[in-house]
């Protein structure tokens, strides 16, 4: 009898620090696979790629290898005096094209076009349906939560009765400002050289300052705000101030959804009273 105690004592001795230290292996393995977890939820934030349904860019373009098909709509209203003469109800169809092309580097197009007007301007004429070709280049991936990207934009006149070409540059800056919310500023400048449309100013320049951030923890569903302040596009207006507030809905790894609306802040001719805006992307990797 006092053998076999003798026998159990000296197994459990061997036993028991094996099972701590295999406890103390899984609590370790816990804790390391739970901080990768953290880890890849802060990178998928700063990672993000808004559509491009805003008043602004943000730094991240289309990720390598992908090919994004967009589908928009956008509408906005302006009173009689806000369109110069008449009231304006515009409806606008926008299919786009967007490519991961390189590393850092998206290329995309875009062909809006006016399929009507619920006011009294009736037919939108001349530039209806032109298309337009730009990039965004990533230059500064990521430093210490900034990143900076720049974009080029190209009017090629391919609508109806078009004529010129106009070009835009955009310097796009954003900051990871806290774990799930990020900051942008856009500065752009655009030279406008059709005459499509009437008293056009030749040169346009304005600043946009945006936010977005989840709603959810999942970040699945994100909300967008931003202010845009810019040169009135016409001779003779004011500068334009704007409103933007939206959300935009990653439904799945190919399918997001994005839908906004459009306050104008001030009564100039070339300022819209309320516009509202819908992106629906499909995206395919190969």
């Amino acid at each position: 009898m006092k053998g076999r105690l003798l026998a159990f004592l000296a197994a459990s001795a061997l036993i028991c620090p094996a099972a701590v230290a295999q406890n103390n292996k899984s609590k370790e393995t816990t804790t390391k696979e739970t901080t990768m977890v953290r880890t890849e939820t802060k990178a998928v934030a700063s990672g993000y790629d808004l559509l491009s349904n805003w008043n602004f860019d943000d730094s991240t373009p289309v990720t390598t290898g992908t090919v994004s098909l967009r589908l928009g709509y956008q509408y906005w209203t302006q009173s009689e005096e806000q369109s110069r003469g008449d009231r304006d109800d515009d409806h606008v169809i926008n299919p786009q094209i967007f490519w991961g092309a390189a590393e850092g580097l998206e290329i995309s197009v875009s062909v809006p076009v006016w399929v009507g007007d619920s006011g009294e301007t009736g037919d939108n004429g001349e530039g209806n349906a032109d298309t337009y070709l730009a990039f965004l280049w990533n230059f500064l991936p990521d430093q210490d939560g900034f990143s900076m990207a720049l974009k080029g934009a190209v009017r090629a006149p391919t609508g109806d009765n078009s004529n010129g070409v106009d070009g835009e540059l955009r310097l796009i800056l954003s900051h990871q400002c806290s774990e799930s919310v990020r900051g942008h500023i856009n500065a752009f400048a655009i030279s406008a050289n059709g005459d499509n449309d009437e008293d056009l100013r030749n040169f346009h320049w304005g600043a946009v300052f945006g936010l977005d951030g989840p709603l959810f923890g999942d970040e699945s569903l994100r909300w967008v705000a931003d202010y845009m302040h810019r040169s009135g596009e016409h001779f003779g207006s004011r500068n334009i101030n704007m409103l933007e507030l939206g959300t935009e809905w990653t439904i799945d790894a190919s399918n997001r959804l994005a839908s906004g609306i459009q306050i104008g802040l001030d009564d100039n001719e070339d300022t819209p009273n309320f516009g509202a805006r819908l992106t629906y992307a499909y995206s395919i990797g190969y």
